[in-house]
């Protein structure tokens, strides 16, 4: 898991430019995390703003134990990452881009 969530853009192309099987792997596994109701959920709420392990255990009535293993999890690959002020936090402008569509799907179906 550490291995895929650390490929760079430059080793996820191959010779050619198109996607190697890192990309792929990495691919997969986002989508696989990101397809988890409560991680889900939990970068829905993070999309609002930046949370402590305390406010997400309140708001989704989940042990702090069990919030901060989601919390790894999504940090594992990338999706958060730990703010000294505000506790946690999505991990850049593409994983905000990528949880709005995600969003934006739900909302319509």
């Amino acid at each position: 898991i550490a291995v895929a969530a650390k490929v760079s853009r430059a080793e996820a192309k191959g010779e050619t430019g198109s996607p190697t099987a890192a990309t792929f792997a990495r691919a997969a596994l986002l989508l696989r995390t990101m397809g988890v109701f409560e991680n889900l959920r939990v970068l829905l709420l993070l999309l609002e703003r930046p949370m402590t392990v305390d406010e997400l255990s309140v708001v989704t009535k989940k042990s702090r134990y069990l919030v901060t293993r989601r919390l790894t999890g999504l940090s594992r690959v990338a999706l958060v990452e730990p703010s000294k002020a505000q506790g946690y936090k999505l991990r850049g402008s593409r994983v905000r881009r990528l949880v709005r569509l995600v969003l934006r799907r739900l909302q319509r179906a």
